[in-house]
């Protein structure tokens, strides 16, 4: 709280027991009165001397022994510390069953004391090995300078007000206390060998990335929110919010009071949610922006007041029922002390009033609501002015959060066969709940919290038993019943908004960054069977988006950043399909790099608003650490979405793209539904390799042939289109050795399609009926011979290239872009019904690959698809071509089987193609020559792109 206490200690540091600073700072100190009043009679002080006296006492401070002078010590603390109230400064044992959280006991006889020794706090520099705390065994942290921490802290400066996206960030500021939760959850467990982190899914959101989530929800909300925004068509209209939100000086709506004024008051009945809210960034995030917005429109915070005492005026009726007339007197009070700039900066009255009316976070870790919560008081504190002449030197009392920021299982809700049952018996009840929690967010006094919140519990247990009476199952009535606010210590396995926040029908924005990850289908049943909209493994992500929903008001938004896997693959088809048939994707923002530092996935940003309309996405495609590559932006229309059968979120690079790639995935079918069957390499045999020389050497015969237990292996380098070589160094596999966890042996042994995972500007791929291994670089489909034979015409050709460089899993490229299982299942595919005509042609370009025409042959193989795939369109423009090749190969094979043919007749063939499609007079050279100027909308779109 101020210097001068820290500089107290480490004057007195030889004799100062440092649990006791830490105790009696935190906890008793700010937690209590200076000097007693009408409403609080606790005094600051010692406990007295010996066991048992004050017992159960903890706002008194203790180890009164350790101190050289505990009045100097009581009297600077009172000089320069304010009681600041609020539930995070209380005392956490449970000292009716003997838990003490806190420790605040004389009592601990098993050695539990926290006894945090000097040189933590004042050692000198060293070299200490930290790699099995970190779990990074590296030079860096076996060799890590380590100092006291009071030496650490010194280096730098620290400001409790949080920054502005726009702001240097020249000091630590309080969402320092984000990152070290973060931290903390990446903290290496050496028994597990896994880190909190990786078990919760949890990453801390970048600053920026939430200043563009809160905007683009807060401005989506007041488009939804009025209805009357005057002659502004939607163009100006989002200009106008984008300049309201911004940080620009300039104030829009200036000159209409009506319409400020409607924002304002919309402003003030926003409710919002973040259902996985960690350590507050988003809410954090929303406050900043709604302060911000109202300190533009009004900025004497007189519409603010007035929205206020009007609310207040409207609540006094109940306050009535439950409370005499000083009730009503008390809250006027503090509603005109909150504006007060005497005693707070403007902003005080309206964070005080968003907080309580408008913020909710939930989170399934305590520790997590903590730290939002001490981020929010901690805001409310920079804006009271400090007046050592007055009492308590002017600092306001903070509220208490415990019904703004709850520890509870977002994912769980209860089953209310339609929500809480509306008779007035029910609703008189829970409106004294309302009123009740209401009262106790602004309470001081220890004793007073204590008896309202008593009250609380009585009223929660009556509405159970008259909702278990009406009908509501017993578990369930229970669980409500039992469920206890102000225990910080717990987390609720069950999440009820109406039931924790008085919410009952939904919030207005919901936003976040939910945990990323996979669970076990059978661990979690009892959750996964909540979920209708989920298959195949379940990702928790996936499961707060299907949650969000239901979570949502009828004009609601919801904003979340998620794994870019979530736009395409095949497990999110069903929630895809959901979004497009009950939401307006309003905006989609894509990440071409991960955006976490410890996450392995890109992201996505997204914001789906309840209100249908026709309007376009405006989809953006972001290169977070390439400035060079500028970004992407382009619109799409809802009806452009859903004309894809997967529902695909699509990444395309212009109108133009989307044109093209419709036409290629009409009337197609994918490769699961023609018959194939694909997979990735094999996996997990690396201990199984061995070179010739080393598999002879076992047999201790240089002569010896290979044993029938190993096969060759090979790799990506090794697969050139339409033929597979022999680049890197022969390898073979023991494959009598269970080495591989995929695929099965067929695979490797069956005539088949290899590929390169990396793609170029097609698919590198080659038919091959030889025996060998491929690995995990590669991939594989298995089929009947002249069927892959027809496949592998379809799947090399440019079309194709063209297909899955739009459509393919941006997340996965970097300098090369690599082709997923997702992108291969998925797969638009046409195959010639001519089969003889498809492998005569397949024979014939894969014989090619080892002549200087081979590119000539590609051309031909990729004007035949190209008909394929657009026929009635290369037909009606005269540029069709199939008949033509067929006729050119049918005169020069004179009725032979190619297939079948000695190498030197081979050879004469490819020559004599190689002539007739080398002449500008063919017919075929002719119409390719014209493909771009016939088809400038799909042909030259495919062959520039």
């Amino acid at each position: 709280p101020n210097n001068e206490v820290g500089l107290f200690v480490e004057r007195n540091r030889e004799s100062i027991y440092y649990k006791a600073i830490l105790q009696n700072l935190f906890f008793a100190t700010l937690n209590c009165p200076i000097e007693a009043d009408s409403l609080d009679k606790r005094v600051r002080g010692f406990r007295g001397e010996g066991y048992g006296t004050h017992r159960g006492i903890d706002y008194l401070m203790r180890y009164k022994q350790y101190f050289k002078d505990p009045d100097a010590f009581l009297a600077k603390m009172n000089s320069v510390v304010p009681f600041l109230n609020g539930g995070l400064f209380e005392c956490l044992d449970d000292k009716f069953n003997n838990i003490y959280i806190d420790g605040f006991s004389d009592n601990m006889t098993k050695g539990e004391q926290l006894i945090v020794p000097d040189y933590l706090f004042f050692g000198l520099e060293e070299e200490v090995d930290l790699s099995d705390v970190v779990g990074i065994k590296d030079s860096n942290y076996k060799n890590a300078a380590v100092k006291g921490l009071i030496n650490i802290l010194k280096s730098y400066k620290f400001t409790i007000t949080e920054n502005t996206p726009i702001e240097e960030d020249v000091a630590l500021d309080p969402e320092l206390l984000g990152k070290v939760f973060e931290n903390l959850l990446a903290s290496y467990n050496p028994e597990t060998k896994t880190t909190a982190r990786k078990q919760t899914g949890s990453f801390y959101t970048p600053r920026e990335i939430v200043n563009y989530m809160v905007d683009e929800s807060l401005i989506a909300y007041l488009k939804n929110a009025i209805k009357n925004w005057g002659p502004l068509d939607d163009e100006t209209l989002d200009k106008e919010l984008h300049i309201l939100t911004s940080y620009d000086s300039v104030v829009p709506f200036a000159d209409n009071k009506d319409l400020k004024k409607d924002i304002i008051t919309v402003l003030s009945s926003c409710t919002i949610l973040d259902p996985a809210c960690g350590s507050g960034a988003f809410p954090m995030g929303i406050l900043q922006k709604m302060v911000h917005i109202l300190h533009k429109l009004d900025p004497d915070n007189k519409i603010w007041k007035e929205i206020q005492l009007d609310k207040a005026e409207k609540e006094s009726k109940a306050v009535f029922e439950i409370e005499d007339k000083l009730a009503r007197e008390e809250r006027l009070l503090e509603i005109n002390e909150a504006f007060d700039q005497s005693i707070n900066d403007p902003d005080y009255a309206r964070k005080l009033f968003l907080i309580e009316n408008c913020i909710f976070g939930v989170d399934i870790q305590p520790i997590a609501t903590q730290i939002s919560k001490l981020r929010f008081f901690i805001s409310l504190v920079v804006e009271q002015k400090v007046n050592p002449d007055k009492k308590n030197f002017g600092i306001r009392p903070l509220p208490n959060l415990e019904t703004k920021f709850v520890a509870a299982n977002t994912l769980l809700g209860i089953k209310k066969d339609g929500g809480l049952f509306e008779t007035d018996e029910v609703r008189n009840l829970e409106n004294d709940l309302k009123v009740v929690r209401h009262k106790i967010f602004s309470l001081k006094s220890k004793e007073r919290k204590i008896a309202w919140r008593e009250k609380d519990k009585e009223l929660r247990e009556k509405l159970s038993e008259l909702l278990f009476n009406q009908g509501l199952p017993l578990n369930a009535a229970e669980k409500l019943a039992k469920w206890d606010p102000y225990d910080q210590n717990t987390s609720s396995d069950f999440f009820d908004p109406e039931w924790m926040f008085g919410i009952k029908n939904g919030f207005d924005v919901v936003i976040g960054n939910p945990p990323y990850l996979i669970i076990s289908k059978k661990k979690f049943k009892d959750l996964y069977n909540h979920f209708t909209l989920q298959e195949g493994k379940p990702d928790l992500y996936r499961l707060f988006l299907e949650n969000s929903f239901n979570l949502l008001t009828t004009i609601g938004v919801l904003s979340f950043i998620t794994p870019n896997t979530f736009l395409t693959i095949p497990n999110c088809k069903i929630i895809r399909k959901y979004v497009l048939k009950n939401f307006h994707i309003e905006k989609l923002l894509i990440f071409d790099e991960t955006v976490f530092e410890s996450a392995s996935v890109n992201s996505s940003v997204f914001l789906f608003n309840r209100l249908l309309g026709n309007k376009k996405t405006k989809v953006s495609i972001i290169y977070p650490k390439n400035k060079i590559k500028p970004s992407i932006t382009y619109y799409i229309s809802q009806n452009e979405w859903e004309s894809n059968s997967q529902f695909e979120f699509n990444i395309f690079v212009n109108d133009e793209s989307l044109i093209v790639i419709r036409e290629i995935e009409k009337n197609s079918q994918s490769l699961t539904d023609l018959g194939f069957q694909t997979s990735l390499g094999a996996q997990q045999y690396h201990n199984s390799i061995h070179t010739e020389e080393q598999i002879k050497s076992r047999f201790l015969h240089s002569d010896v042939q290979l044993n029938d237990n190993y096969i060759l292996e090979k790799g990506g380098r090794d697969i050139n289109l339409f033929k597979v070589e022999n680049f890197s160094k022969q390898t073979y596999v023991d494959f009598s050795a269970k080495f591989y966890a995929k695929p099965d042996l067929s695979y490797f042994t069956k005539p088949r399609i290899i590929f390169r995972e990396i793609l170029g500007e097609t698919i590198i791929s080659a038919y091959t009926e030889i025996p060998f291994i491929i690995n995990k670089s590669c991939y594989a489909i298995i089929g009947k011979k002249d069927k892959l034979k027809n496949l592998q015409l379809i799947i090399s050709s440019r079309l194709i290239g063209y297909w899955v460089s739009n459509i393919g899993d941006k997340s996965k490229q970097r300098l090369f872009p690599r082709i997923t299982k997702s992108t291969i299942n998925k797969m638009p595919i046409k195959l010639f019904n001519n089969i003889d005509f498809a492998v005569c042609l397949h024979n014939i370009i894969a014989f090619s690959s080892n002549y200087p025409s081979f590119c000539l042959f590609r051309e031909i193989q990729n004007a035949t698809v190209y008909q394929l795939y657009f026929p009635d369109h290369l037909k009606e423009r005269g540029i069709d071509v199939i008949q033509f090749v067929e006729q050119d190969i049918n005169e020069v094979l004179q009725g032979k089987d190619f297939e079948k043919l000695l190498e030197e007749d081979k050879d004469r063939v490819i020559e004599a193609l190689s002539i007739k499609w080398s002449s500008p007079d063919n017919e075929v050279v002719k119409r390719i020559g014209m493909f771009k100027e016939k088809s400038p909308e799909i042909l030259k779109v495919i062959m520039e792109g």
